[in-house]
């Protein structure tokens, strides 16, 4: 099986490869088109379009205070966990080393956050937009930490960016934005930290803690079932079970695909956002197989998994256009990435994905993630499924 690896030019001290899909999936997918399908190697460069002028900026609130943001981003399967505080910079910055040393003990078990309350701190129901809100102090009002998740990974320079706008701080370049995340452990795995200060305004800072899901915007949700009364974003996508609530394995099947799966995948537990999921398993080495609908650009998302997923640098839409291969699935336009992380400090790691616009905005996400060797191997396998695809109108 032969293949093409394109080489970006990064700053991190491991050489990083994005590869394009072997010859084996061209001529799988076009067994499934009416037409053989070429695939090329970079996209059309956008057209040239006039941009709308920009709007007058808003007038600041006139409440103004000093104000202090931390935030938190906790990747654990294909779920992303937000831990968010917003609020005067005083009172924000003495709670910041316990909410630190509260977040290196957090666990994930059973798809929700396990912890132990440090002393006066006290614990409040979650709502449509949080799993759960902590109370930190006895103060009026008391400082809150949120915690929320949101499917899939997220896209670190848009959050960052839209925390930095939350307490008035001006807009940074990607390079710079990234440079302001700190890594920590915790018991879960590692988590992204920010620590933003600035100004806030006590009346308006009711605000969602982060950039929506792959680029998109919008309230956070909790674990369970919507609350009462409440209602997700018209362009939110699909969360489990018409009612909001995770459905069951067998029924996260989305009436508008379908695909064969290989005889040797094995069914695996899809999140309230998965619409399907698969094991793979090789000895000691794993992978997940994953089918999810969301929003995004190709350049955000391709960062986001290799920021938060393989712990690589971003780059930019140039180097994108040449690592992603242009194909057809089912007869519509799609993009490959294959790529494949540092083996330093943990076993190499990959993620091989292929996205497919929607005319509602909204992306098909095909993903293949986990030990590199095994996804290597299993690359062909892979592409057998993407090809099998079919879209059901």
């Amino acid at each position: 099986m032969s293949f093409r690896r394109f080489p970006l030019s990064v700053s991190a001290p491991n050489p990083l490869v994005i590869s394009v899909f072997a010859a084996a999936l061209l001529s799988a997918l076009a067994a499934g088109c009416r037409e053989q399908e070429q695939i090329a190697t970079r996209t059309e460069p956008h057209m040239a379009r006039e941009l709308e002028p920009e709007p007058e900026p808003p007038k600041p609130p006139a409440d103004l205070k000093p104000g202090r943001l931390i935030g938190a981003l906790l990747p654990h399967g294909d779920t992303t966990w937000f831990f968010k505080i917003l609020g005067p910079d005083a009172a924000v910055a003495k709670q910041s080393p316990a909410v630190k040393e509260f977040l290196t003990k957090i666990r994930i078990e059973a798809d929700k956050p396990k912890y132990d309350l440090p002393k006066g701190w006290r614990e409040r129901p979650g709502d449509s937009n949080r799993f759960v809100t902590l109370l930190l102090d006895e103060e009026t009002p008391p400082t809150e930490l949120a915690i929320s998740r949101f499917p899939g990974g997220q896209d670190l320079v848009g959050n960052i960016s839209r925390w930095r706008g939350q307490v008035n701080l001006p807009k940074l370049s990607p390079e710079e934005t990234t440079k302001l995340a700190q890594t920590i452990t915790t018991a879960a795995g590692p988590a992204t930290w920010v620590e933003l200060v600035g100004t806030y305004s006590p009346s308006t800072s009711a605000m969602p803690p982060f950039a929506g899901g792959m680029g998109g915007a919008g309230p956070l949700r909790g674990v369970g079932p919507l609350a009462p009364g409440a209602r997700m974003p018209a362009d939110h996508p699909p969360i489990g079970g018409a009612n909001g609530a995770g459905a069951p394995a067998a029924a996260q099947t989305d009436p508008r695909l379908k695909y064969e799966v290989p005889s040797d995948w094995r069914a695996g537990a899809p999140s309230a956002f998965v619409i399907a999921a698969f094991s793979i398993a090789d000895g000691g080495e794993q992978l997940r197989v994953t089918v999810s609908e969301a929003r995004g650009s190709m350049l955000d998302n391709i960062n986001r998994w290799r920021v938060q997923e393989l712990q690589m640098p971003p780059i930019d839409e140039e180097q994108m256009k040449a690592a992603e291969t242009k194909l057809k699935v089912d007869g519509r336009e799609a993009y490959y990435v294959e790529l494949i992380g540092p083996a330093n400090p943990g076993p190499q790691q990959a993620t091989f994905a292929v996205v497919v616009p929607q005319a509602s905005g909204m992306n098909w996400f095909f993903k293949m993630k986990g030990d590199a060797p095994l996804a290597q191997r299993r690359r062909e396998q892979f592409s057998k499924f993407v090809s099998s695809i079919r879209f059901v109108e």
